[in-house]
């Protein structure tokens, strides 16, 4: 896939949604231009997904860097809980993309020496 649009368009026939739906899904059809319209140009490449359409496509598992550079594969997650708990690291060498690993995520228990307290207001966490 060349382009951003190619590649949106892509992410919604996987998904097997009308233009409609996933424009709907992207939060647009509310105001005076209907969804299918939006995600029409946005196919041709003549709209950018917003900040909020990429989270949103982020969230449901969408690998932004193949999205945006089209380097990569795309990889959606597919409602399973199997995979809930997996890591991805993503490999490239320079544009290319080299190798994707999935690992199983280690949760390790708290060390008694080691206290953590949120900070309420930044959500940093202070030791």
């Amino acid at each position: 896939m060349s382009t951003l649009g190619k590649r949106l368009d892509q992410v919604r026939q996987t998904k097997e949604m009308t233009l409609e739906e996933f424009g709907t899904y992207l939060g647009y059809g509310k105001g005076k231009t209907a969804a299918r319209q939006v995600m029409s140009r946005m196919i041709n490449n003549h709209r950018l997904p917003t900040l909020e359409n990429l989270k949103k496509l982020q969230e449901d598992g969408v690998d932004l860097n193949w999205l945006v550079n089209g380097t990569g594969i795309l990889t959606l997650k597919d409602g399973s809980n199997s995979g809930e708990n997996d890591l991805k690291y993503h490999f490239y060498e320079g544009p290319n993309h080299v190798e994707t690993i999935i690992s199983q995520q280690m949760l390790f228990p708290r060390s008694s020496t080691c206290r953590e307290k949120r900070s309420t207001r930044s959500g940093s966490i202070q030791r």
